[in-house]
């Protein structure tokens, strides 16, 4: 998902469609560009301020700033940062130090000029055996900004900008009042509904317009996986079954969680091959909230939409608990030729 404000869509007679990424009019240069900083910045151990430096670089190269700040969003998440403590261990922790300043800064007065300040940190560099130099440096380096970044989990510019078209999607859903979705094949229908029963979501199923199962999940039940699928077993068998889930603005606590679960099951959807998806989105307008439709099916997807964290998985099973997910996620990112067996 993406922060809301870097949303980009296109509303038109009561629609709502994202702005998706096709890998034209520069979207794959940009793409490039934005890995080619992350990728100097790692080479460089340069700190985070330095690397959004670059990326302000390149917003001012582009038009759409949102573009450019969402995908920038994404490969910051593949990053892993660290604070400089320098060679002195931990002794030197940006805590230890501050504490041992401001109470050094107590005792003796406040520092109201450059020559106290200098004063107080040649006394604290004396107690803890490190230079003046080191004191400065150590201080503040764990605020966000002053961490250097370690790692960073490269990827291709077609991967990011399909990464980003998902990203698009989840944002969006994340305030729907109701989603309805189909799927094809009862392999597709049992993996979907079992991570609907996964994420705790409350979901109506509806077969022939005859039959009805609504069901209302929660943690308590997450361990029971077991679904009853009411489709055929050939995965080739097209069915009419239609599964509608309330969206988290329809519920009166939880919204955030909820919503962010919903986001969680698209991928699972997209992932069926053929598949068909009607949402009913809330907008904040000038004029009050606002309810818009968006409509989307496999024939109308783009080219480009990947999941990088669910793409080349180790497990093909399914998994018991988001602790467990989140777990085999970033293992994957830093495996290094380490392989997980279930």
């Amino acid at each position: 998902m993406l922060p809301n404000l870097l949303l980009r869509v296109l509303i038109r007679k009561g629609t709502i469609f994202p702005l998706f990424c096709t890998g034209e009019n520069g979207d794959k240069q940009l793409a490039e560009d934005l890995i080619r900083q992350f990728d100097q910045s790692i080479q460089h151990k340069e700190k985070k301020k330095s690397l959004e430096k670059r990326i302000a670089t390149v917003e001012g190269q582009y038009d759409d700033y949102k573009l450019v700040r969402g995908l920038s969003t994404l490969l910051d998440r593949r990053c892993q940062y660290r604070i400089d403590n320098g060679s002195a261990g931990d002794m030197a922790n940006p805590f230890s130090v501050r504490k041992a300043l401001f109470e050094e800064s107590s005792r003796i007065d406040l520092s109201l000029t450059d020559f106290d300040r200098d004063k107080v940190i040649d006394i604290v560099a004396s107690k803890m055996n490190l230079s003046r130099s080191h004191i400065r440096q150590v201080m503040w380096s764990d605020l966000e900004e002053n961490m250097i970044l370690e790692q960073f989990s490269a990827l291709g510019p077609n991967e990011l900008l399909g990464w980003y078209n998902l990203s698009l999607m989840q944002t969006l859903l994340f305030n729907c009042t109701k989603l309805e979705f189909c799927v094809y094949g009862g392999v597709h229908w049992k993996h979907v509904l079992r991570n609907v029963k996964r994420l705790g979501l409350m979901y109506n199923l509806q077969h022939n317009e005859v039959r009805t199962e609504q069901v209302s999940n929660d943690n308590s039940n997450n361990n029971n996986l077991d679904v009853v699928s009411p489709v055929t077993t050939n995965d080739t068998d097209e069915t009419d079954l239609m599964c509608t889930i309330d969206g988290p603005i329809s519920l009166f606590k939880l919204t955030d969680r909820y919503g962010t679960s919903i986001a969680k099951l698209l991928p699972s959807i997209i992932s069926s091959g053929k598949w068909s998806l009607n949402s009913w989105i809330v907008r904040k307008t000038m004029s009050g909230k606002k309810i818009y439709e968006f409509n989307i099916s496999s024939l109308e997807v783009p080219r480009l939409l990947t999941d990088p964290y669910n793409s080349n998985k180790i497990f093909t099973s399914y998994f018991d608990s988001s602790v467990e997910e989140k777990f085999a996620n970033r293992f994957e990112l830093v495996a290094n030729g380490w392989r997980l067996i279930r």
